[in-house]
């Protein structure tokens, strides 16, 4: 399913709380990526970087804020009236592992986004809703960017 769901607004009723923010015929776009990161070729499998993005799903459900729920953005749109739904999904490489050219860059600017952003992504999350200290986090951190730039890890996030 897309990471990426954009849909035209139907008629709805005045009561649902789209009809305040859209008029019909307008727009929604959702953008999210998907956790954990996979790989084709099974490298992701018994990684930090596996185990972190399962960690990540299962602090959001306990927080009552689940991600990874892609798959079903389809289906919330359509319950609240929207029509035309489309959708698109983008891969992007961990890291620069890919062949081409493209997807090389992409991998670099993943790179540099998830490892820069990583504590911030992993803390509130971890501490707060699966008890963790902020040292284990530091660890499973340093694991994750570690498996990050090891370019034989081929993983992507579904984005």
């Amino acid at each position: 399913m897309s990471q990426r769901s954009q849909s035209r607004y139907h008629e709805m009723p005045s009561n649902n709380c789209y009809s305040s923010c859209l008029a019909p015929g307008g727009y929604i776009e959702i953008q999210d990526y998907e956790l954990p990161p996979k790989s084709l070729d099974g490298s992701v499998k018994e990684t930090a970087l596996e185990r972190w993005g399962e960690l990540l799903i299962e602090a959001a459900k306990v927080a009552g804020r689940p991600i990874g729920c892609c798959e079903s953005f389809k289906e919330w749109l359509e319950n609240v009236g929207f029509v035309d739904i489309q959708q698109q999904v983008f891969v992007w490489p961990t890291n620069p592992w890919p062949k081409g050219d493209d997807e090389k860059t992409l991998g670099k600017w993943n790179l540099l986004n998830v490892t820069d952003g990583l504590e911030g992504f992993s803390l509130a999350l971890l501490t707060r809703f699966l008890k963790w200290e902020k040292p284990e986090v530091d660890v499973l951190c340093a694991q994750v960017r570690a498996d990050l730039r090891d370019r034989s890890i081929h993983g992507f996030f579904d984005m």
